[in-house]
């Protein structure tokens, strides 16, 4: 290829490239200087309450507390860990760009009104749509307008469910009594167990420590009515759990109506929870 040629291909390339990046600045109507500082200087382990708002659907409010988070709006329940560093995450998320509120359009850009508010203690930010050029999002915190990586806001469009720790009590839990379809223990002010039918010593610790560390391989919400065995669990700080026995076999699902969720757990955990007479 001669030097004429070679000059003339580059040419062209060069107009492409300018054509593309225009076609960019034409079609994103956000525009503003890059910048890879973090979004906050929040201390995420300081964050006491968050508080997540949808414009259509209820709200979200977790709770910071001795053994971890808790979900306390709209039921009260065990928050799971790694969704409660995913959102506590977007405090030190990098912004991609930043822009001033009155030079972007709310609307377009999903944020009038937004896709969601998370409040983390006094500190608000707001998400909104997906650019569709760049695949971020974009968050207003105060007078300014950031890209993020939307995959840092997954939690968006995570129902309720997604939040719930796969432990089926509590942390630390105490029980009390525990009301199983074929057996009851209960234990007395001076600490004896009574169990109904009787239940030696191995087997109720064995019983007991399954209900304690149940855990299970996935949370999700609860359709329609909840049929079936009831199992009750008193724990010794007052609170009474109630699950409904969905299945036993293959696999065991429980459902906690109160909170609209259920839980599935392998089959091999069947025996350790629901012992044979």
């Amino acid at each position: 290829m001669n030097a004429r040629k070679l000059r003339l291909f580059v040419n062209l390339g060069l107009i492409v490239i300018a054509l593309a990046l225009a076609a960019v600045v034409y079609f994103d109507p956000f525009q503003g200087d890059a910048t890879d500082g973090r979004l906050t200087t929040l201390d995420p382990t300081a964050v006491r309450k968050v508080v997540i708002e949808f414009p259509d659907r209820p709200r979200i409010e977790l709770e910071r507390s001795d053994t971890g988070w808790l979900i306390t709006d709209p039921v009260r329940i065990e928050a799971g860990p790694a969704r409660i560093m995913q959102v506590l995450a977007l405090v030190h998320e990098i912004g991609r760009a930043a822009y001033p509120v009155a030079e972007v359009d709310l609307e377009q850009a999903g944020l009038a009104p937004p896709e969601a508010r998370i409040r983390f203690d006094d500190l608000a930010i707001e998400l909104g749509r997906i650019n569709p050029l760049n695949q971020n999002r974009y968050a207003r915190i105060g007078d300014t307008v950031h890209l993020i990586s939307s995959s840092r806001a997954g939690f968006v469009s995570a129902d309720l469910a997604a939040y719930v720790s796969p432990r089926l009590l509590p942390q630390g839990a105490d029980i009390r009594v525990l009301r199983l379809p074929d057996l009851v223990l209960h234990r007395n002010d001076d600490g004896n167990w009574q169990t109904e039918p009787a239940l030696d010593e191995n087997a109720r610790r064995e019983l007991l420590e399954s209900w304690e560390g149940a855990m299970a391989t996935s949370a999700q919400p609860l359709s329609g009515p909840a049929e079936g065995e009831t199992v009750e669990i008193e724990l010794g700080s007052g609170e009474t759990l109630r699950f409904v026995v969905l299945a036993r076999e293959p696999d065991v699902i429980l459902a906690r109506p109160d909170a609209g969720i259920r839980y599935n757990l392998p089959g091999v955990f069947r025996d350790g929870l629901f012992p044979a007479p």
